[in-house]
């Protein structure tokens, strides 16, 4: 009965069943579909988790797509990805830098840092730098070139894996254009913000082209103690080119290149504010944070082959090859003291705090890590559908294989400044690779099988995942910047592992499905040197009901996820002290509630106005069932709640659209302060804590005012609260100020 005393009760209104939030044509379906998909929807199927919002009661388990004009309402204002996924159930999120560069994302319950728990992929493949060796998110794909966003949890995300514990995200790249279209939306703002996305494309007979830029920059809302600016400048350019046979040929064949490059360079860092010092202004920065930056660059190649051989069998094949070059250079210590130590007692560090923020310092006692990595993942994958049936059921069967390899190389040094009146001045370079010297590598086939049955009102979908994943890291060491092997220690790591999962849909009218879920969850730990590191283990279960009437779409999803062994990470990213060492947390469990709905409230009423409405709502509970000690966590005891996963979380948001007036749209959510260390339910309230924090949002945009013209403004936390969204790397960091854009749209 704990589950449902610690439910909170205006949850009820919302638990009226149905699809998930956002789905723009969501069908509840009686048993196979008739109606014979053309060969855009057939390959967007083999990319994607869901395929489109149409289809998401076909997945088994809960799902979300964004698409269409509610994608586009979704990237305005700075094109953060998280504010998009607030309005999703299921989701937690960490905020590091508010521009949603590297978003810390979990999904029911899992842990959130660099989104290294989830499955994150761009067009059906892995897009984490090194997402077997070291996923961790440090370059992420750029939100506001996106056509569609789907989130699957449940049985349905085993058909990617290899991390099938939370869930999956899969973001969808922008289609090549049917006719000639030009497209541009550029906007511009508060922090002298600017924006602009840009594509051109056209389809002809049997050669199709599109070519496509994302471009920002900003000079940030937080202020540096000397004045210079806290800002990015992010790039992205991206190509696709295709050849097919006619459509109508007897065999259809296409084949798509994909090319794109990007860079990012960011004025960030990893040192927040003391508490003090965040309520005096939330949105400064200490001077010892000047010279920290980050630069990436990405390239990717993508080479997909689609074949028909008849109309009931297809198969799409990919191969892709991604680098990632990445170079932070970042402040790491004070006098050889953490910075969080520094933060935590800054009147008992008193001078090192001082130098912080100013002072003038002895020589070297500001330690900078320049932080390097370089990342390259490719590999193969294939999938065939096949659709058949017998004389009872129903059967779409998948198959899919992919082989894939990647790499971590960790090239860091430690170099020292002087802290001079304000100014840090270099007065010792590292030697190179004198602080981390090491490679970490994978390689991994798996094969998947999924089988949907459907008959009448029954829809069955079981599942079975393999995964044989090789880890290897190799240490040099910190005094072989050769890397001639003479102090180089090892280790290889085989893991062979089932992944099973089923999913049960039962159509009880036209209007309402039930449908429930078991599956196993896994993570690969990654290479390490601790021999004692198992993988992450878990059995997840879901139960819930989809509704949909007319405009009226509502989901509720009750979960569970049993944690034989949660896997966590030392990181400076996660407050740790950046050893990159995996321990095991032992047992816990994860369980909530999820759910959401949308509607037009103007459905019944004869007039050419729209008032649509949404609302979302999350509750986790997340709990340690081990005691143990450890470095990173200290003391933690069974019942203890795992930290930086909110309780409750919901998002509301309604407008009002006409042809001819344009649209008024209005969007907020609301997080509650989440535990920063492990601690008792009963002692949540004495414990180190983020804020709890309501943000609301407005979007305003024009009619066509001719030839696909539109104008637009957005403003961001419009009431322009202050609040600490995170403790971590290192002291109390903000969410970002009221911020508003002007733009246009135009569409050729």
């Amino acid at each position: 009965m704990k589950l449902f005393k610690k439910i909170p009760l205006f949850i009820v209104p919302l638990a009226i069943g149905g699809a998930p939030l956002l789905v723009n044509a969501q069908e509840v379906t009686t048993g196979s579909s008739t109606t014979e998909p053309s060969k855009g929807d057939k390959i967007l199927d083999r990319i994607t988790v869901v395929g489109n919002s149409g289809n998401v009661s076909s997945v088994p388990g809960a799902a979300a797509v964004l698409d269409g004009e509610a994608m586009e309402e979704a990237k305005t204002g700075v094109g953060d990805i998280t504010r998009a996924l607030r309005q999703i159930p299921g989701i937690n999120i960490v905020e590091e830098d508010a521009f949603g560069l590297r978003p810390n994302i979990g999904m029911r319950g899992s842990p959130s840092e660099r989104s290294g728990s989830i499955t994150l992929m761009e067009d059906g493949i892995l897009a984490a730098p090194a997402p077997y060796a070291a996923p961790a998110a440090y370059y992420f794909p750029t939100f506001g070139r996106m056509s569609a966003m789907e989130v699957t949890k449940g049985a349905g995300q085993i058909k990617y894996g290899p991390r099938t514990t939370g869930g999956s995200l899969n973001l969808i790249s922008t289609e090549i254009p049917k006719e000639f279209k030009v497209y541009l939306d550029a906007a511009a703002g508060s922090y002298n913000t600017q924006r602009a996305h840009l594509y051109v494309g056209e389809s002809f007979k049997n050669v199709a082209y599109m070519l496509e830029t994302y471009q920002t920059r900003t000079d940030g809302f937080k202020e540096l103690d000397n004045g210079e600016d806290t800002g990015f400048d992010l790039q992205d350019y991206l190509g696709k080119f295709r050849v097919n046979t006619d459509r109508d040929a007897e065999i259809y064949q296409q084949l798509q290149l994909k090319v794109g490059r990007y860079t990012q360079d960011a004025n960030e860092t990893y040192l927040g504010l003391t508490k003090e010092d965040f309520d005096r202004n939330p949105y400064r920065r200490y001077a010892a944070s000047q010279n920290d930056q980050v630069n990436i660059t990405q390239e990717q190649y993508q080479l997909q082959h689609y074949i028909e051989p008849s109309d009931s069998v297809d198969v799409t094949t990919t191969g892709y090859y991604q680098t990632v070059d990445r170079r932070w250079n970042k402040l790491d210590s004070v006098n050889g003291q953490s910075l969080s130590s520094v933060l935590e007692n800054p009147t008992t560090n008193q001078d090192a705090f001082n130098w912080l923020t100013g002072t003038t310092s002895p020589t070297d006692a500001l330690s900078m890590r320049d932080a390097g990595r370089d990342y390259y993942a490719g590999g193969v994958q294939s999938v065939m559908v096949t659709n058949t049936n017998d004389s009872v059921f129903d059967h779409r069967m998948e198959f899919g294989g992919r082989y894939h390899q990647d790499q971590e190389d960790r090239k860091q040094q430690d170099d020292k400044y002087q802290m001079i009146n304000g100014t840090m001045v270099e007065t010792s370079a590292g030697a190179p690779l004198s602080q981390t010297n090491r490679v970490a590598s994978a390689n991994a086939t798996a094969l998947y099988l999924q089988d949907t049955i459907s008959k009448g009102s029954w829809r069955f979908v079981p599942g079975l995942r393999y995964e044989s994943i090789g880890l290897d890291l190799k240490d040099y060491g910190k005094k072989d910047p050769n890397r001639t092997g003479v102090d180089a220690v090892s280790n290889n790591t085989d893991l062979n592992v089932w992944i099973p999962g089923a999913g049960l849909e039962y159509t009880i009218n036209d209007n309402l499905a039930t449908f429930a879920g078991i599956h196993k969850g896994f993570s690969p730990p990654g290479p390490t040197l601790n021999k004692d590191v198992q993988e992450e283990e878990s059995i997840a279960y879901e139960i819930g009901t989809n509704i949909r009437r007319k405009s009226l779409v509502s989901q509720v999803t009750v979960f569970f996820n049993d944690y034989d062994n949660l896997l966590g990470v030392d990181s400076l990213s996660s407050g740790g002290t950046g050893t990159g060492d995996q321990f095991n947390l032992g047992k816990a469990f994860t369980y909530g509630v999820e759910s959401s709905v949308q509607y037009n409230v103007l459905e019944e009423v004869k007039t050419e106005f729209k008032l649509p409405v949404y609302g979302s709502y999350t509750f986790t509970d997340a709990e340690f069932r081990s005691t143990f000690k450890s470095d990173y966590y200290g003391n933690v005891q069974s019942g203890d709640q795992i930290p930086y996963i909110a309780p409750n979380q919901f998002a509301v948001g309604a407008g009002v659209e006409h042809d001819d007036y344009g649209k008024f749209l209005l969007r907020s959510y609301y997080v509650e302060s989440m535990l920063t260390q492990p601690a008792p339910n009963a002692d949540i309230t004495k414990a180190p804590s983020t804020d709890s924090y309501f943000v609301l949002d407005a979007h305003v945009e024009s009619p066509d005012l001719g030839k696909g013209l539109r104008l637009y403004v957005d403003v961001t936390n419009i009431l322009d609260n202050e609040y600490i969204v995170a403790w971590r790397p290192a002291g109390a960091r903000p969410g970002a100020p009221r911020t508003a854009l002007g733009g246009v749209k135009f569409t050729f």
